[in-house]
C-alpha cells in the first residue's frame, strides 16, 4: 500500500495547504508563516473530504489492527478524519501539531471558556461514534466530551440542545450546582 513516510503527500495529493505553520497538508513549515489554526480539512468541500474518506478507508483496512501498541498520533487522525467526513462533523474538530485531534466544547462546561476534548484512543473514537449516533452530527461532539468527562454541560447550554437530546446528557454526569464558578441555570422550561 502506501509508505507512512509518503501518506500525508498520498492522502492530500492536488489540496493546496495554508500558510499555517501547523497545516495538516503541506506539513510543518519553516520561514515566514501564520500561527493561526489550520482550516484546510474542516474547510474543504464535500468532494475532497469524500476522496480523503475513500484514501483513509482504504489505508486503514491495510493496517493491521490487531497488535496491543498504542495507536500512533497518525493512525487516530486517520480513523477520525475518516469518521468525521462520514458524519460530516469535521467543523467540531480541532486539528493540531503532529495530527493530535480534539473535540471542541467552548463554553459547554464553563461560562467563556475556550475548551476542548481530546480522542487520544480507538476507545475514544468508539465513544465519539456512539455520541454521534445517540445524539446526531449538531450535539454528538458534545454527548461526547460530556461522557468522557462524566459531566453535565452547564445550565445554559441545555438552551441550545436539541430537546430529544438532553436526557442523554443528564445521564452524562451528576446534577451540577446552579452556583458553581462558571456554570449558569439551566433555562426554566416554557409555559
Amino acid at each position: 500500500m502506501v509508505d507512512p513516510k509518503d501518506l500525508r503527500s498520498w492522502l492530500f495529493a492536488h489540496w493546496p495547504g495554508c500558510s499555517n505553520g501547523d497545516c495538516v497538508v503541506r506539513g510543518k513549515t519553516k520561514g515566514m508563516h501564520t500561527n493561526g489554526s489550520c482550516s484546510c480539512v474542516t474547510g474543504a468541500d464535500r468532494s475532497h473530504l469524500n476522496l480523503l474518506s475513500s484514501k483513509l478507508k482504504a489505508y486503514l483496512s491495510s493496517v493491521d489492527k490487531t497488535t496491543d501498541e498504542t495507536p500512533s498520533k497518525e493512525e487516530i487522525f486517520l480513523r477520525v478524519t475518516s469518521l468525521a467526513s462520514e458524519y460530516d462533523t469535521a467543523e467540531d474538530l480541532l486539528w493540531g501539531p503532529d495530527h493530535r485531534v480534539a473535540v471542541m466544547c467552548n463554553d459547554v462546561f464553563f461560562w467563556a471558556c475556550a475548551d476542548a476534548e481530546e480522542v487520544g484512543t480507538h476507545e475514544d473514537i468508539d465513544m465519539l461514534v456512539q455520541a454521534w449516533k445517540d445524539a446526531g452530527p449538531c450535539d454528538g461532539g458534545i454527548l461526547y466530551c460530556a461522557r468522557k468527562r462524566g459531566m453535565r454541560p452547564q445550565g445554559a447550554m441545555y438552551g441550545h440542545l436539541e430537546s430529544e437530546n438532553k436526557p442523554l446528557f443528564d445521564a452524562a454526569g451528576p446534577e451540577r450546582d446552579p452556583k458553581e464558578p462558571g456554570n449558569t441555570p439551566k433555562p426554566k422550561p416554557k409555559k
